[in-house]
């Protein structure tokens, strides 16, 4: 698989792998966890991805039952232990922090039921609970982040002997201003640089001794601290000094206590970060109401039952079921722009992806061949720099790709042969199908071109599918319609888009007299399949309302609202895939949590 800078842009560009995985981050608690989940990449290792999956499962009962490991507070220490190790002595903020990781290491520990939750019990064993050190901090630092005034003896008495000297200090200060008051112009004493002084008049300024501090603006008066006042300031200053000593001791020994702990507390913050890891997986996939995705090496059939993307409202996005099976390696998708074919590719696309990274799956069920390589190639990746053409660019991808295709490989190919001539374009897109056919690669793939459906339909072990496409109201449903290939509806989107009726109809003789036999035929079973399509669905709804009829409880869930009529000639994109409406079939979700399509 590979693993470089390349392939992670590949990711972010065709599946808006950074934003999905963003969005799972965010329900991580701390930042460790989040930036571990943010990095992730899908792997070739087997065992690495199962045990994943297996803390995800478990972190999902766990949420699922109503419990909850404390995290709160917590952040990533590691810089504080290097910092430790290096003899900096830590402030009273920074060993707070370590004192919280403490705290939430020791709760952890004692989390999760062996019983119950097997693996993530294993982990939460594995931590070493240091509640001498934690006790330490706890004893020293507030949760404010200031060290206590009883951190120690020493500060203990040294506090109280401020205290003393502060208040002997403000009573000679009160003497003095009571008995020199004609001579001052406050009659107040007051605090320069730590050290009480008095406002004393110009005339005055030496009368009392000690030392001159300044001056007010008007220069009519000075600060003065009186020589009766020098050596109790001083005291009190020495005794600060001695305070701040002490406080710093105290960091200093803590720090060193955290320093000896390093390697232990390193170890302790990568559990506490898989735990937190696979407590966020649960929790992400019960809020999209997915699924833990079954990995199989037999062959290459793939089931996703009530897929949704990730990055869709799941309130309004249509859930769909996708499948390839044993013998099918291209799965074909065709029907008019903005139909929702390109969702489609990055929702299979994804979900193949977050599942071979260890993730969960926005599915109510999910079976996913083991795959040792991807490939994508969606959107336009024009290259001025480079002097690439849209067409160039696609190109260079494929040509990497079918280069080093094999058993094992999964390709997803949005418009193969698209941004040159249709003709050229449609032979270009069927020989790199065939090809990565011979070498057993597994595609997903969209088109447009007649001459690309015409070889799929009747090519052994490639799915034709399609996007609906109601051409009454002329809006895509959204659904994905398996078997049955899907016409463009260029000139009917046209016409609703504005273009005049006059050429359309040329538009329509022209096509009549260049179009070939086989596109002819591939049209009117095109046409043939809608029509006998509806008649199945029109012939179950009646079922459906006499089951209803006979007897309670026998009838089917009645259909959801229609595909709200967005503007067939907006902006494409993900956007596209945010209509209302239901799937082909629905499955309620696990534990009675049913999922609005």
């Amino acid at each position: 698989m590979r693993n470089d800078q390349t392939f992670r842009q590949e990711l972010n560009q065709a599946l808006d792998y950074a934003d999905i995985l963003d969005r799972i981050a965010g329900y991580a608690s701390f930042s460790g966890s989040a930036a571990r989940i943010r990095e992730a990449m899908p792997v070739t290792d087997r065992i690495f991805v199962r045990e994943q999956l297996d803390l995800a499962q478990e972190a999902r009962t766990f949420t699922q039952n109503g419990q909850s490991a404390s995290l709160a507070g917590i952040t990533d220490i590691r810089s504080l232990l290097q910092m430790a190790q290096k003899g900096q002595v830590l402030t009273t903020e920074e060993l707070l922090e370590v004192y919280l990781f403490l705290r939430a290491v020791d709760g952890l520990s004692r989390a999760f039921d062996a019983g119950l939750y097997p693996k993530l019990s294993e982990l939460a064993d594995s931590l070493v609970a240091d509640s001498r050190l934690e006790s330490a901090i706890q004893d020293a630092v507030g949760m404010d982040g200031t060290l206590k005034p009883d951190a120690s003896p020493a500060l203990v008495r040294l506090n109280r002997e401020l205290t003393q000297s502060r208040a002997s200090l403000a009573a000679r200060g009160r003497e003095f201003v009571k008995k020199n008051s004609p001579a001052l112009m406050e009659h107040m004493t007051t605090s320069i640089g730590g050290r009480l002084c008095v406002l004393v008049k110009a005339q005055d300024k030496y009368r009392f001794g000690g030392m001159i501090h300044g001056s007010s603006q008007s220069g009519q008066a000075f600060y003065v601290e009186p020589a009766a006042f020098v050596e109790a300031n001083s005291h009190v200053q020495s005794l600060q000094a001695e305070i701040e000593e002490e406080k710093h001791r105290i960091c200093r020994d803590l720090t060193k206590r955290v320093g000896n702990a390093a390697f232990s507390l390193e170890s302790d913050f990568e559990t506490v970060t898989e735990i937190d890891t696979a407590l966020a997986k649960g929790r992400w996939v019960l809020d999209v109401d997915g699924v833990i995705p079954s990995l199989q090496e037999r062959d290459g059939s793939l089931r996703l039952v009530h897929a949704v993307h990730p990055l869709l409202d799941r309130e309004k996005a249509v859930a769909n079921d996708y499948r390839l099976k044993p013998r099918q390696q291209v799965l074909m998708i065709s029907g008019p722009n903005m139909g929702g074919k390109t969702v489609t590719l990055k929702t299979v696309g994804i979900c193949v992806v977050l599942a071979q990274a260890g993730f969960p799956v926005p599915a109510h069920e999910a079976l996913l061949p083991w795959y040792e390589s991807m490939w994508f190639d969606i959107g336009d990746n024009q290259s001025i720099s480079e002097n690439l053409s849209t067409f160039s660019s696609h190109m260079t991808r494929i040509s990497g790709l079918v280069s080093s295709a094999g058993r094992g490989t999964f390709a997803l190919l949005d418009e193969v042969g698209n941004g040159t001539d249709p003709l050229e374009g449609a032979s270009l897109a069927v020989a790199v199908l065939e090809a990565l056919m011979d070498k057993g690669a597994t595609v997903l793939t969209s088109t447009h071109y007649s001459q690309v459906k015409s070889w799929g339909k009747a090519a052994d072990g490639v799915l034709v599918s399609s996007m609906e496409f109601d051409a009454e109201t002329l809006q895509p449903t959204y659904r994905y319609v398996e078997d049955v290939s899907g016409a463009s509806y260029a000139f009917d989107i046209a016409a609703r888009c504005g273009l005049p009726s006059s050429v359309i109809d040329r538009a329509r003789e022209r096509k009549e007299q260049e179009a070939s036999q086989v596109q002819r035929e591939l049209e009117n079973l095109e046409r043939l399949q809608e029509t006998v399509r509806h008649k199945e669905e029109r012939f179950r709804s009646l079922i459906d309302d006499a089951a209803e009829r006979s007897g309670p409880g026998k009838g089917k869930s009645p259909e959801g609202p229609a595909a709200d009529p967005g503007g067939i000639c907006g902006e494409p994109g993900l956007d596209a895939g945010r209509k209302t409406g239901r799937s082909r079939t629905d499955h309620p979700g696990p534990e009675g949590q049913g999922k609005t399509a």
